[in-house]
């Protein structure tokens, strides 16, 4: 064999490799999107946000029932909590922390330090991270 058909040889095999990862990749994706014959991902989760939706309405359903409320109280109520971080945008955004032990900068969804590893200290029910 030749040095020409040596390098030939080599140039396909990385063509070769290279077209091998981008299928894949593809694959993963697909997967995750729903597709190569099994539920996705996507699907999952979508499942998951309309339990959690049917939930929450049956939550509100017994809680206005029971105290009288308004529907009206509700709304008010949301816009309020949308407003509180400075932003009507529909969600809760969560600020970035300064850890308790080294007073270092942690981004917002993290629950340990990344430099010391302290464990983020939570005073709210309903911790966003």
């Amino acid at each position: 064999m030749s040095f020409g058909g040596f390098a030939w040889d080599m140039s396909q095999q990385r063509e070769i490799d290279a077209l091998t990862a981008r299928v894949d990749a593809s694959e993963q994706t697909s997967r995750y999107v729903g597709g190569g014959g099994g539920a996705g991902e996507m699907e999952r989760l979508q499942a998951r946000v309309d339990a959690l939706v049917l939930t929450n309405m049956a939550m509100w359903t017994l809680i206005r029932d029971r105290l009288k409320l308004t529907d009206a109280d509700l709304e008010t109520m949301v816009h309020n909590l949308d407003l509180a971080d400075g932003s009507k945008d529909g969600k809760i955004r969560v600020a970035p922390w300064a850890c308790d032990k080294c007073q270092r900068p942690n981004p917002a969804r993290s629950v340990k330090c990344m430099y010391c590893g302290h464990q983020k200290a939570t005073a709210q029910p309903f911790p966003l991270s």
